[in-house]
């Protein structure tokens, strides 16, 4: 016969210890995220993902359709994610942007070139 749970406590935002103890998990859970983005950002694959998506989302030229507004506000939608990501790359590895830039152009030359 399986074990019965007991429920979970619900969280009470007046009890201090609560708050505390769940702001240091969520602290430690964005602090592992940082790391796993830096580590992933250090693999030439991942760092030509990213400019991939960043591109996609727009952020390097400008979002707006002046033949259609509605245009211009789904970009604006794609390349707020695009700032998110490019923010998180320039807070926590930024000396990979200038890395990505160039592997791109060289990239785009081979391709150009090729």
């Amino acid at each position: 016969m399986a074990k019965r749970s007991t429920p979970a406590k619900p969280f009470d935002s007046g009890d201090q210890l609560q708050v505390q103890t769940r702001a240091a998990r969520l602290k430690d859970r964005q602090d592992q995220d940082d790391e796993d983005f830096k580590a992933m950002m250090a693999i030439p694959n991942f760092r030509a993902f990213v400019w991939r998506l960043l591109s996609r989302a727009h952020v390097f030229q400008t979002s707006a359709d002046v033949s259609n507004p509605y245009n211009t506000f789904f970009r604006e939608g794609e390349r707020n994610g695009g700032l998110q990501l490019m923010a998180d790359v320039m807070r926590l590895c930024p000396q990979h942007y200038q890395t990505m830039a160039a592997e791109s152009a060289k990239r785009d030359k081979e391709l150009n070139d090729g």
